[in-house]
């Protein structure tokens, strides 16, 4: 990937901000920090409800893989290609929610959204202003954390604003509420800006009452996730 072509990259650095449609409101919005220890298993979040992976790995939740497949079907319907599941992007997009929910990077200084990353872990820290001047910061996030070696794309939903501390995402909110929004439908759609991008991996993550993203022109060296069982 060229440098020539961030500028049009630039605008996938964008929270969603939709208020949600129940009276809980809230707006989506990312952080990535270190998943607790007792919830982090073989490098990706473990807990009952995931999915299983041909190597018993549980790499997904159930609501995690509906995102995934909400987003293949509206791929489909809008006659684009399936973009397979990755491993290193689906644990990037995990771990910014966990962060977001933990140390609230999105609300840590002035200007801050949800594409901010806290101090608290093996990455780079920074606040994501709307004027998009911490870009690399999100586009080398996946190479910080991963094996992956192309720059990630990110879209969030949710919000740390302490009225909004007991909303609980979905995928179907999620999803609807970056469709409802014209930059982030067109990053999903390869739309405008994006319509030169072939996106080869993609990532999900939703933790509490985050929902996050991540997207990649790169296949993924670390492989992809089976959701089909």
């Amino acid at each position: 990937m060229k440098k020539m072509i961030y500028p049009a990259l630039i605008l996938l650095s964008c929270a969603c901000a939709t208020a949600p449609k129940d009276s809980s409101g809230t707006r989506f919005q990312v952080t990535d920090s270190p998943a607790p220890a007792d919830t982090v298993s073989g490098g990706f979040l473990a807990d009952p409800t995931k999915t299983e992976s041909s190597t018993g790995e549980n790499l997904v939740s159930e609501e995690e893989a509906t995102l995934y497949h909400l987003i293949s079907a509206y791929r489909s319907e809008n006659n684009l290609p399936v973009i397979p599941l990755s491993k290193s992007l689906t644990f990037v997009a995990q771990q910014h929610c966990l962060d977001l929910y933990t140390n609230k990077p999105d609300i840590a200084g002035p200007g801050c959204n949800a594409h901010s990353w806290s101090d608290q872990g093996k990455w780079t820290a920074c606040c994501y202003t709307p004027d998009h001047k911490q870009s690399q910061c999100i586009w080398d996030k996946p190479k910080e954390l991963t094996s992956y070696t192309g720059y990630g794309f990110e879209i969030a939903c949710g919000s740390s604003e302490p009225q909004y501390a007991d909303f609980v995402m979905s995928a179907t909110y999620a999803l609807d509420s970056w469709k409802a929004s014209k930059l982030h439908n067109n990053v999903i759609l390869n739309k405008e800006n994006w319509d030169d991008q072939k996106w080869e991996a993609i990532g999900v993550g939703i933790y509490k009452g985050f929902a996050c993203v991540w997207f990649g022109t790169e296949t993924d060296p670390a492989g992809v996730i089976d959701t089909s069982k």
